[in-house]
């Protein structure tokens, strides 16, 4: 299955030099945990929570970030990574599914 970024590629690669920019080799260590959390999505396509009806969220690990995707048949598509705010909200709030779509995507 092939892994397509869409629009998200942006977001990550800002992602990268964030963490970068924290600390020399962060950005790396980042952009390995996605690379295994996008191998695990290949894998287990369905293996994560439903966000709406056609969009699924992975959580990355070891970084406040996850990533919104939708499979199609023969692609992941991943429409947006987004931090996760976990001690920025409350937890009722990012137990909204709606929470963590990008707003193109909100209903």
């Amino acid at each position: 299955m092939n892994v397509v970024f869409a629009e998200a590629l942006a977001e990550f690669e800002d992602a990268i030099d964030y963490y970068e920019s924290r600390e020399p080799g962060l950005g790396l260590a980042f952009a390995d945990e996605v690379a295994r959390a996008l191998e695990r999505v290949v894998a287990y396509p369905t293996a994560w929570s439903m966000c709406s009806r056609r969009s699924r969220r992975c959580v990355i690990t070891r970084f406040p970030y996850g990533l919104i995707y939708q499979v199609k048949r023969t692609e992941v598509r991943i429409l947006a990574g987004q931090e996760r705010p976990d001690r920025l909200v409350p937890k009722s709030a990012t137990r909204d599914p709606a929470f963590w779509l990008p707003a193109s995507l909100r209903e």
